[in-house]
């Protein structure tokens, strides 16, 4: 090539020389090959590009002439290899045909492949080189994914256990393995020749002919699983295409399957229960606590909150300043050991409404490889736990008033009097009684008489501390239990008058019934108690028989009780069994005193009746007959002495001296 002459000449060295065809047809074979020519001419060694060379190289004509050196087109990693070979095609004619990489003037990588050849004269030397530089990136990258591909088969078919076939480019096998033959139910020289489809059977969706001709014809990747009636299986097919045909490998994934349906059932039926069913992770139990994976739609139909609201959160979230104490320590005492725990739990919705839950947390335990998630399962039994309070309020409560009732009393004094025998905290017990009660619902009605016993009921409660107790035992009779009032028994007497003081005092205010003004008071009986001395039956008596004092000392008062009332009312029950024993056991006796004239004269006899007590001696009738008439006994003696009296009489007849 000529100092002066272009790099794209037609002239230049290489390109046009007697016997080589025409520039056009070299175009032609250079954009059907991808390569384009070069050459380099002794001594100055400026390489000429041909025009589809410099295009592969993304090179301006100006910059394709002003190119120094032919190796600076090469990638640097390339640049020493290619010099080397270009200085000995120079200096010893040595040929070359090397692959290498060059850099596009946008500084795009190419694979190329680089050949070249030294020219010599007629007297051998070598004049200048030429050669050819060929595309070949998409060669080699096909070539490299093939091999990849080759590799991931080499390396799935070297792991797997699954029938291995090949087919041909029609689809039919080339190849079998054992355990191909052990799942097809047929051996090799059965179905050797034979096309796929027809050999297993269409697939249930009848993809199975289609999709791997389609996979033949284009080359292409193919994976799917699908159920095939004749072998009555669920097969996965993976398949790899090669120049000769296709690699498949088949795997039996009925088993799988039959789990992927059940575990659909079974999401689907968790989904659609109407308990709410939370999942967590086995992470610490401390705050923040185990994050939540799961929730079924009755969750969130219940607690208002959605999936994205709860998941990666902590349970407690739910939890709120009702939720007892206690028993979330009991769940975590349960969760530390790994243990499955039930309980009964307040829990708050979204809205900040509470309900109640009857919860059983599970651990598991995926095929022992130690605890991985917490499984728990809540039932709302908000409205049962309703139902139970209504039902213990009703046992427990008098419907009127909704005071503590007789049972509720009871299980209170028990607990009262159970105390500490070490202990010496006195308690109290008022025996509350309304004056005139009946009179007030013989003449205003009960209506009004109801009326009373509740605003009697607010009274009391509201004259006592929350710790003291306030009863309904029936009728006006109202209990009041006091307890902790210290370890000096006149300090708690004088406690318990101050209190019983105010009772009467707020019970004394006026009431209006109805548009009706009225003015009550009432009587109060006080008895003080320890722990380790009375009884429940005891103290209700002694409250009630101070009580009863305190009406005979003319009602709106109180009455502490004391030993000599004990002693009297003890006295009084032992004398009044001993008056029904006496009229059964003709213990009386009628004296007759004369009643005498003024003249001297016997008009009559007064009949006297005394009582001859085996143990007692003779007893006045001072001493018996109040008794007599508050037992009722009054009546049955009072027959005995008529009747006695009247046969006095008749004896006194028969006697000529006293039969006037």
């Amino acid at each position: 090539m000529s100092k002066d002459q272009p790099a794209h000449s037609p002239a230049a060295p290489g390109i046009e020389s007697p016997g080589t065809p025409p520039l056009q047809l070299l175009a032609l074979m250079e954009r059907a090959c991808a390569l384009g020519t070069w050459s380099l001419a002794l001594p100055a060694l400026r390489p000429g590009l041909s025009p589809h060379l410099a295009d592969m190289l993304e090179m301006t004509s100006e910059a394709a002439s002003s190119l120094q050196r032919l190796s600076d087109v090469f990638a640097p990693e390339s640049r020493p290899m290619m010099q080397a070979a270009l200085d000995a095609c120079l200096t010893s004619g040595l040929p070359f045909d090397l692959e290498a990489q060059v850099i596009t003037a946008s500084e795009h990588y190419l694979v190329v492949r680089s050949v070249g050849e030294a020219v010599r004269d007629a007297a051998g030397a070598i004049t200048h080189a030429h050669g050819v530089i060929q595309d070949i990136t998409e060669k080699r990258r096909a070539e490299q994914e093939s091999l990849s591909v080759t590799m991931r088969l080499s390396t799935t078919l070297a792991s797997i256990t699954e029938a291995f076939v090949t087919l041909d480019r029609q689809g039919r096998f080339t190849y079998l393995n054992t355990e191909s033959e052990y799942m097809l139910r047929r051996k090799s020289v059965e179905l050797l020749g034979k096309k796929i489809w027809s050999e297993l059977g269409d697939s249930g969706s009848g993809r199975l002919r289609q999709d791997v001709q389609e996979a033949l014809d284009k080359g292409l990747h193919l994976e799917f699983e699908d159920f095939y009636p004749s072998l009555g299986k669920w097969l996965a097919l993976r398949a790899y295409p090669f120049e000769e045909g296709m690699a498949v490998y088949l795997r039996d994934v009925t088993a799988l399957r039959q789990s992927q349906e059940q575990l659909l059932l079974l999401q689907t039926s968790i989904s659609r229960l109407n308990d709410m069913v939370l999942i967590t992770e086995a992470g610490s139990i401390d705050a923040p606590g185990p994050r939540i994976v799961f929730v079924n739609d009755a969750f969130e139909k219940h607690t208002g909150y959605g999936r994205d609201e709860v998941l990666g959160k902590a349970p407690r979230m739910l939890q709120g300043a009702l939720t007892q104490r206690p028993e979330l320590d009991r769940i975590r005492s349960a969760l530390l050991q790994a243990q499955p725990v039930r309980a009964e739990l307040i829990n708050y919705k979204k809205n900040g409404d509470l309900y109640w839950i009857e919860l059983e947390i599970v651990p598991v335990d995926y095929f022992n490889r130690g605890l991985t998630h917490w499984v728990a399962v809540a039932r709302d039994i908000t409205e049962r736990k309703a139902a139970e309070d209504e039902i213990e309020h009703l046992a427990f409560y008098d419907t009127l008033t909704q005071l503590p009732n007789r049972q509720l009393l009871m299980d209170r004094l028990k607990v009262a009097l159970s105390g500490d025998a070490g202990a010496r905290h006195i308690g109290v017990l008022m025996f509350i009684d309304l004056d005139h009660f009946k009179v007030l619902n013989d003449s205003l009605g009960h209506a009004r008489g109801d009326m009373l016993l509740q605003q009697v009921a607010s009274r009391l409660t509201a004259s006592l501390r929350s710790s003291d107790t306030v009863a309904r035992l029936g009728g006006d009779e109202f209990v009041v239990l006091l307890e902790d009032l210290g370890d000096d028994p006149g300090t708690a007497a004088d406690t318990a008058r101050i209190v019983g003081e105010k009772i009467r005092a707020a019970l004394g205010m006026p009431y209006e019934l109805a548009g009706h003004d009225y003015h009550g008071t009432c009587s109060i009986g006080i008895t003080c108690f320890s722990h380790q001395k009375h009884s429940i039956g005891d103290l209700l008596k002694q409250a009630d028989l101070a009580m009863y004092q305190a009406k005979s000392a003319g009602r709106d008062t109180l009455r502490f009780f004391d030993l000599d009332m004990q002693s009297r009312v003890d006295r009084k029950v032992a004398m009044e069994s001993e008056l029904r024993t006496a009229l059964a056991g003709q213990e009386f006796r009628l004296h007759f005193q004369p009643v005498v004239q003024a003249d001297g004269r016997v008009s009559g006899a007064e009949a006297l009746v005394r009582w001859a007590s085996p143990t007692r001696g003779l007893v006045a009738p001072g001493e018996f007959i109040a008794l007599a008439e508050a037992s009722g006994l009054i009546l049955p003696l009072g027959h005995w002495v008529l009747a006695t009296a009247c046969a006095q009489l008749a004896a006194w007849a028969r006697r000529p001296v006293l039969a006037h």
